[in-house]
């Protein structure tokens, strides 16, 4: 698992400046086996983040290279002007990777997995690692 995106928002996210991270993974309606995992989690190397940001669609690298994610704006042109400027540096440098972009992995220690009831009858299972292997855990509701 990992977590990828501008630096800003991964420290926002809880990710980078811990150690540890659990996320949550909602799946629609009742009933579905909605996981949560929970790791030690570690910044990739260079190469991986520039693998990742390069992979991504041109426009996906543009909209990244405006660096304004999630900022406010009031005129629809903002966005216009700051994906010219953003095309002009895709052209002007080879591969640029912002530096701002950055990447966590998450090694699991544990999953669990929680299938929700109406009433309150959740089925609940834990994976918990140790070693090499995993072992289920059967939780109550």
């Amino acid at each position: 698992m990992a977590f990828r995106g501008e630096r800003g928002q991964s420290e926002e996210a809880g990710v980078g400046g811990e150690s540890v991270c659990g996320t949550d993974f909602l799946l629609a309606g009742v009933g579905a086996a909605d996981p949560r995992v929970t790791g030690r989690v570690a910044a990739d190397p260079a190469t991986v983040v520039a693998t990742d940001f390069l992979d991504r669609p041109l426009g996906s690298r543009e909209m990244a290279l405006t660096r304004r994610q999630s900022e406010p704006f009031t005129d629809p042109t903002e966005i216009d002007e700051a994906l010219d400027k953003a095309r002009l540096e895709l052209e002007a440098t080879a591969d640029p990777i912002p530096q701002e972009w950055v990447s966590y992995s998450v090694a699991p220690d544990e999953v669990e997995f929680w299938q929700g009831d109406p009433q309150r009858g959740h089925r609940r299972l834990r994976y918990e690692a140790d070693g090499g292997s995993w072992f289920r855990i059967r939780l109550w509701p």
